[in-house]
């Protein structure tokens, strides 16, 4: 959205200092017989395609990282959800790999589901700022965040279940 309004100005100023010059040039230039013809200083073709800028190009990397993260993210609970630790464990960056292993994944995963319920689905999933997911989770007896934090590869570093899980 913000491409279509970034280039709906750039051609409105180019209009604009189009039509401003074209007036100049005939009020300015008395060397002129003739009346010049705003249709011949006009293209008869807008441009294929209006060159991007550097904060364009940013912005559009932007939005699809931030819709990658979180595509991520929710595959990752739909994998823990279903069972599939190993596939969502493929997820994560080789340090919390090595801090944190199948059978915890698994019992922090149980442990969030003794406190809340059995889980039911997830109700949003949205890009807080930069690398962190939010995703609302919803569960029998509660609705919960989960936090999940990227490194700059798109590899989750960090999953942050916010209910204090105590160690049984």
């Amino acid at each position: 959205m913000l491409r279509v309004t970034v280039l709906k100005s750039w051609y409105k100023n180019i209009w604009v200092q189009l039509l401003v010059s074209s007036i100049l040039l005939l009020v300015a230039s008395p060397v002129l017989a003739q009346p010049l013809q705003i249709a011949q200083l006009l293209p008869t073709q807008a441009p294929a395609q209006a060159p991007e800028t550097e904060v364009e190009a940013e912005v559009e990397a932007s939005d699809a990282d931030e819709a990658q993260i979180e595509e991520i993210a929710e595959r990752f609970i739909d994998l823990i959800a279903a069972g599939q630790v190993e596939q969502a464990r493929e997820l994560l960056n080789p340090t919390l790999k090595a801090g944190w292993t199948l059978d915890q994944m698994q019992d922090d995963w149980d442990r969030l589901q003794r406190i809340t319920g059995q889980y039911q689905r997830r109700v949003k999933t949205q890009v807080a700022s930069g690398n962190l997911v939010l995703i609302d989770l919803e569960f029998e007896q509660a609705t919960d965040n989960l936090f999940v934090i990227f490194d700059d590869q798109q590899q989750i570093q960090g999953v942050d279940f916010p209910l204090q899980l105590p160690r049984l």
